[in-house]
């Protein structure tokens, strides 16, 4: 074992926000119900942002409503309202869709995995969030064997207003992979 001495100092969890308080949170607008058996599933829920000017954002950090259920999180920008028009076909909160977020999105963020620490861009840098947008949360559900809830919510941290670089996310994929 050693000398106890030489030992770290043991972790610290934050409890609340990691980054310190968002600028803006944006939360689902109502809990997801999960049953206990079946397939995963990847739901998607618009939050509209409200925004009414053109924003820069250093940092997005994703808070688990029930993170026994949430298995990873990706994020889009919505300016078109299409996922809107899909969540309204939907009865159940946010709508259904495996294979990306079902539109043509404006933008996305970096996605969200369990243990994952946010972290802010440089300065001077930020992903653009239009006025007027919405962010679309991509939840990957697994289910535990009993029923269950989550409503999740993410903080969005504004660049400073002379951030003027863009950061853009490219996610490539090769379907063709076996």
């Amino acid at each position: 074992e050693g000398d106890a001495r030489d030992r770290p100092a043991p972790r610290k969890f934050t409890t609340g926000w990691q980054l310190g308080k968002p600028d803006l949170i944006l939360k689902m607008s109502e809990a997801f119900s999960l049953s206990a058996d079946g397939p995963d599933v990847h739901q998607h829920f618009v939050l509209p942002t409200g925004l009414k000017r053109n924003r820069m954002i250093s940092a997005i950090e994703f808070r688990a409503g029930n993170p026994r259920v949430a298995h990873h999180a990706s994020f889009y920008i919505d300016t078109s309202g299409a996922a809107r028009m899909l969540d309204q076909r939907d009865p159940s909160p946010g709508y259904g869709s495996f294979a990306g977020p079902g539109f043509n999105n404006y933008g996305a963020f970096r996605s969200w995995l369990p243990g994952q620490t946010p972290q802010r861009l440089p300065p001077g840098t930020g992903t653009a969030l239009p006025a007027r947008s919405d962010l679309v949360l991509d939840i990957h559900y697994q289910r535990t064997g009993k029923p269950e809830t989550d409503q999740s919510s993410i903080g969005l941290f504004f660049a400073e207003p002379s951030a003027k670089l863009q950061v853009l996310e490219l996610q490539v994929m090769n379907k063709a992979l076996n």
